[in-house]
């Protein structure tokens, strides 16, 4: 429950920060292909600053009480050993399955918005980035409840299916 709530106030900075470069881009392209790198490079910058800040917060964290040391256990014993669980490796192979089935079609949505929808960099990201984290963010709760009461492996198989009804939707994007 914890580690929900935590990844709900997240995508709210997450679904703040996507509106705010959205806007922020489109302002930049208004001015010249030169402007909008240097703005490019502004947000990097800024970027940068916020994952090292957050990284700075890491410290007032402190050390567990009690650490269990194995020096028995090495590197290669620690990734060889979920490896030789079936489970684990059907799990794996399933997210390479799902990563190289979908993975490679981001940049391609992106210019299809951009080029053939004629979407601005606003509504680009509301509909790829703003629209599919707040879905998230509500359905979060939602489905922890039904993992609790039906289990993760079903859960994976009816939402790997919901998938496929999602990106019909496609097909109706059009000028």
């Amino acid at each position: 429950r914890f580690f929900g709530r935590r990844n709900q106030a997240g995508l709210i900075v997450q679904l703040a920060v996507t509106l705010v470069l959205g806007v922020v881009l489109d302002w930049a392209m208004s001015h010249g292909s030169l402007f909008l790198l240097k703005t490019i490079s502004v947000l990097f910058s800024v970027a940068a600053v916020c994952g090292v800040i957050d990284f700075l917060f890491f410290f007032k964290v402190p050390p567990p009480r009690k650490v269990r040391v194995h020096p028995e256990v090495g590197l290669v014993q620690m990734v060889y050993q979920p490896i030789r669980d079936p489970n684990f490796r059907r799990f794996l192979g399933f997210n390479a399955t799902i990563t190289f089935a979908t993975g490679f079609i981001g940049p391609y949505v992106w210019l299809y918005l951009f080029d053939v929808g004629g979407m601005s960099n606003t509504m680009t990201n509301m509909l790829i980035l703003v629209f599919p984290m707040a879905i998230a963010m509500l359905s979060l709760p939602f489905w922890g409840r039904v993992i609790d009461r039906i289990g993760r492996k079903p859960v994976l198989v009816i939402t790997t299916c919901l998938v496929i009804p999602a990106s019909l939707a496609w097909l109706l994007i059009t000028k």
